[in-house]
């Protein structure tokens, strides 16, 4: 595979993140089945090639739920390092400023913005990394790209608003 899939997916991946106004499980799907309806049949099957989890179908949809099923499984090596990732505390005081600063936002990519950009160059062939590094890296890309689009992954409140509880309908969200 060349690296065809790497810069088209991201381009892809965010042109249509706006597009979902909801997150959670229906959005990350929405997101992934929207990617998967355009991809061009050559970057289809190298899709599905990539991604050893039988159990996704060769599709992105279901793929894109992965990244938060490892970060709540115990045992999981993926737990306790990749929750960071999913969001980014900027210092935003909306209103008066938004901003991101990568340097104090996001030190040592350790963030939704850094992790994008991690994951894009792995998912690279031509960076030479090997299936199993890129089908992860596709994996977290496909979820990244929705919790990017969720406001409060992106301020600057209680760990991208994970800390924060709601009660909706009677019911708390934790």
């Amino acid at each position: 595979m060349k690296s065809f899939l790497a810069i088209p997916l991201t381009v892809l991946l965010t042109s249509l993140t706006p597009l979902v106004d909801a997150w959670g499980a229906d959005g990350h799907k929405a997101v992934g089945q929207i990617a998967q309806n355009i991809l061009k049949s050559n970057v289809e099957r190298q899709v599905a090639e990539l991604f050893q989890d039988k159990s996704f179908g060769g599709q992105l949809a279901p793929a894109s739920l992965w990244a938060d099923t490892i970060k709540k499984q115990k045992g999981s090596p993926f737990a306790f390092w990749s929750a960071p990732l999913h969001f980014i505390d900027t210092q935003d005081n909306p209103g008066k400023s938004c901003s991101v600063d990568e340097e104090r936002d996001c030190p040592d990519g350790v963030c939704v913005v850094g992790a994008i950009a991690n994951y894009t160059t792995q998912l690279d062939c031509e960076n030479g990394f090997d299936r199993d590094t890129r089908d992860i890296a596709l994996r977290f890309l496909t979820h990244f790209f929705g919790d990017i689009t969720q406001p409060l992954h992106v301020c600057g409140r209680s760990k991208g608003g994970n800390d924060v509880d709601v009660t909706f309908d009677g019911r708390k969200t934790k």
